[in-house]
């Protein structure tokens, strides 16, 4: 879990600033701790009413996240490298469905062997984890940046 909001913390701090420092690195972990915690709590509702240990089962789901690490490090290095962010930035969000989908993969895979569901269940437990999941993220940018008003006002 420290690894991930590591991950994220300093990717984001060291994209917004062009620079990474001791403090910068423990003030983006210290901001970004809250997504493996929103993470586990997601990973304890892929894996209820399993008899599997409710710990080896949150250690394997959380080994599925390294899509997710990858590509996160990867677009804010090329947002480093570019200079040209908002040039970029689009293009670079598009890439985005790779880790959607090789995580939607290991997570099958994931139910299926550690789990031991089936494969219709390890399927219907996967897709509701990821509409979870993308719930808790328009949630978490809804009160980010105001998202509604904003809508609103884009619509109007």
């Amino acid at each position: 879990m420290a690894l991930i909001a590591l991950v994220i913390g300093t990717s984001v701090t060291a994209a917004a600033t062009g620079r990474v420092d001791a403090s910068l690195v423990l003030s983006g972990f210290a901001a970004w701790s809250f997504v493996p915690l929103v993470q586990m709590l997601t990973g304890l509702v892929l894996t209820r009413g399993t008899a599997v240990a409710k710990r080896h089962a949150l250690e394997q789901y959380f080994a599925t996240h390294w899509p997710w690490s990858l590509w996160i490090l990867s677009v804010h290095a090329a947002f480093l490298l570019s200079g040209a962010v908002h040039a970029t930035a689009a293009w670079i969000a598009v890439t985005g469905v790779v880790p959607v989908i090789w995580t939607v993969r290991l997570l099958i895979a994931f139910c299926r062997e550690t789990l031991h569901l089936d494969a219709a269940r390890a399927r219907m437990r996967v897709a509701q984890h990821q509409a979870l999941t993308l719930v808790a993220a328009i949630v978490y940018v809804h009160f980010a940046v105001a998202l509604w008003p904003r809508l609103l006002g884009w619509l109007s």
